[in-house]
């Protein structure tokens, strides 16, 4: 028991997902399959994910949840919810890792990551991307839309500064940032949105609420006492004090 508790847990989940497939094109798919949940990253390429990304929570958290996400991809949108849910409620239990990968086929996905980035320098990422998947059909829709700035959605998200704003999306560095991301989960073999990345296991596939907490979980029981205990009822700990 003590050397199960004293691993470190290697975990991945990937939420339902618009799929990248290099030089084939894009998909979309629905709940994750069985046969996809043992695939586990290298070392090698699991410390390419160190110190990628944006973090959406308690930087001390216990568990990291990395996404690989597009926030045109509604599969996306509906797992960042799902994220959000469970993070908010564990904060010292679970965080988010956000790390943009927008899909060539999206129109506006990649506009929309280098916007996020911008509106990141004025400390309204989180707000940003969240805003964006709540309102993912409206923002996304294309004979509606003619505004692809996103100076709207970063306004509506805290963003103060509006000409810094433009000026930044007009710096060819922030998408040659996000291309970045891109070329590193291709090379890590990722073929989908959301792909989740949790210490090495990679899951595709849209995770429900319950499935997540189970996967948090799983993680802190296998990392240390402390952690699996924090998720226990409250009438089960009582007789332990």
């Amino acid at each position: 028991m003590s050397t199960l508790i004293e691993r470190v847990c290697t975990v991945v989940v990937a939420g339902a997902a618009c799929v990248v497939a290099v030089g084939v094109g894009y998909r979309e798919f629905g709940k994750p399959t069985s046969s996809l949940d043992d695939r586990i990253l290298s070392s090698k390429q699991a410390s390419r994910l160190l110190d990628v990304g944006r973090l959406i929570g308690d930087a001390d958290a216990k568990v990291k949840v990395t996404v690989f996400s597009d926030m045109e991809c509604p599969f996306c949108a509906a797992f960042h919810k799902t994220a959000l849910g469970v993070t908010r409620l564990r904060p010292k239990e679970a965080a988010l890792v956000f790390v943009h990968y927008p899909i060539a086929t999206h129109r506006d996905a990649r506009r929309a990551a280098v916007a996020a980035e911008c509106a990141a320098k004025q400390y309204a990422f989180d707000k940003f991307v969240e805003h964006v998947f709540e309102n993912q059909p409206a923002i996304f829709d294309r004979e509606k839309r003619s505004d692809s700035t996103f100076l709207a959605e970063a306004t509506a998200a805290g963003v103060l500064d509006t000409s810094a704003f433009t000026a930044c999306l007009a710096d060819p560095s922030i998408g040659r940032g996000v291309d970045v991301f891109v070329a590193l989960g291709e090379e890590l073999g990722f073929t989908g949105t959301p792909t989740i990345v949790v210490d090495g296991r990679v899951i595709r596939g849209a995770l429900s609420e319950q499935e997540l907490i189970r996967t948090v979980k799983r993680s802190l029981r296998r990392s240390t006492p402390a952690g699996f205990l924090s998720w226990l009822p409250q009438w089960v700990l009582a007789p332990l004090r």
